[in-house]
């Protein structure tokens, strides 16, 4: 009985694809290797008639192994049913084809499909086993197509996703060809893929290998649609990053135009924040110019988020002049309010100490009494302050004055909790000015 028969065979023959065994099926793989000079040896000579081993219900193969040249394997009677010592992978499978039923009918195999019949409903994968590391006979036709109908199932799985990476290795243009079609037909499975764990690891080694050839344009014009759901996945947004790394910019032209569609909104998102900080890394100009130029555009509003304020502090850690000033005007007026909020506080230390110290300074000086008063008392604020009086003391001694005079004046605040933080450090300051 089959659990995935042919589709001749009748409903009430089919078994459950819960009753299937991996287990049972990976040790049995496990006794299966290739040998460097890929031919391969029966064990035990004629014996070996006798120690098949079985796969579902109804494939039959022979347990192999890596072949030994030496004199006393020479000396091994031949076997009735193999009278060659070694077969290569062509014998190997000629062998098992006409026992399977392709050439004769077979008890074992009675809808006569054959052993490549069974192997990707059965996910007998066992096969792949002999031509991962074998360029040498080619791939039979039959046994591609039904690898490359179980792709998505092969890079998913836990075990076979690394097969999967060999696999794709062994293929010829063609079969590459077929291979990125099948995969790219369908939008939703192609993203349910590349969101998945192995499976973002099985497309990422899909992408190198695609790489210099024109069926990658498939592949990314299915990640540009979609952009969004990817760079917002942890496993997705590796594979948008596998191609910035792997591909030129004309390649990429497709992602990086998604990504200025959906700068703002990743820059917002909670994951998606930290995706777009890696996508601005990796990426090329003129594309890497136009994304810091839309986050330093919208870095007061970026700034007052949760998320965005990570970005803007990612743009001004490049230290690009440009950009940077552009933050630094869009923040004048604000720094005060901002350095109240946690996320905005990190923002304008960050303007502190990439050059924007007296743009800060001089909004503070210019702060009512009683609002520079709650900013140093603030848990977020008197930080900022701090940063202020330590970049100003290196920097600028009369600005470093000018905001310690603004402290004293508004009142006893060395009481108050955080602003004592301050008054300690204007207590070191002080000490080293006479040392």
């Amino acid at each position: 009985m089959e659990k995935f028969p042919n589709p001749e065979t009748p409903n009430s023959q089919v078994e459950e694809l819960d009753s299937f065994n991996f287990d049972q099926l990976r040790q049995q793989l496990d006794q299966l290797c290739i040998s460097k000079n890929k031919s391969f040896a029966f064990r035990n000579g004629s014996s070996m008639a006798a120690q098949s081993l079985t796969i579902g219900n109804s494939y039959t193969g022979f347990v192999c192994s890596p072949r030994k040249d030496t004199a006393e394997d020479d000396k091994k009677p031949a076997s009735p049913l193999f009278p060659q010592s070694a077969w290569t992978f062509n014998d190997y499978m000629n062998r098992n084809r006409d026992l399977a039923g392709n050439h004769h009918w077979s008890a074992s195999d009675p809808n006569n499909v054959g052993i490549m019949g069974h192997m990707p409903q059965r996910r007998d994968y066992s096969v792949v086993g002999f031509t991962m590391d074998e360029r040498d006979p080619p791939l039979e036709t039959c046994m591609v197509d039904q690898l490359i109908d179980s792709a998505e199932m092969l890079m998913t799985h836990r075990d076979w996703h690394k097969d999967f990476a060999k696999l794709v290795q062994s293929f010829d243009q063609d079969q590459l060809r077929r291979l990125t079609y099948k995969l790219t037909a369908n939008h939703e499975s192609f993203l349910n893929v590349s969101q998945q764990r192995h499976g973002s690891n099985s497309v990422m080694n899909l992408i190198k290998v695609l790489a210099r050839t024109p069926l990658i344009d498939h592949v990314v014009l299915v990640l540009s649609t979609e952009f969004w759901s990817l760079m917002t996945n942890q496993s997705g947004c590796h594979v948008i990053t596998k191609c910035l790394d792997n591909l030129s910019t004309r390649q990429n032209q497709l992602l990086y135009e998604a990504a200025l569609k959906n700068c703002l909104q990743l820059a917002k998102h909670e994951y998606g924040c930290r995706s777009l900080q890696t996508f601005i890394t990796n990426s090329k100009n003129p594309y890497k110019d136009q994304l810091l130029h839309i986050v330093a555009e919208h870095s007061l509003c970026l700034s007052q988020d949760r998320s965005g304020n990570y970005v803007v502090q990612h743009v001004l850690g490049y230290h690009d002049q440009v950009f940077s000033n552009m933050i630094f005007k869009a923040l004048k007026g604000h720094y005060v309010r901002l350095s109240k909020q946690k996320g905005g506080s990190y923002v304008v230390e960050k303007c502190v100490n990439s050059g924007a110290m007296e743009l800060v300074v001089e909004d503070f000086i210019l702060e009512n009494n009683k609002s520079f008063s709650q900013l140093a008392k603030n848990p977020y604020g008197n930080y900022v302050i701090q940063a202020a009086l330590e970049k100003a003391m290196a920097a600028d001694r009369k600005l470093h004055a000018e905001l310690v005079k603004k402290f004293t004046a508004c009142g006893e605040l060395g009481k108050s909790g955080f602003a004592q933080n301050i008054v300690q450090l204007l207590r070191v300051q002080s000490q080293s000015l006479f040392q």
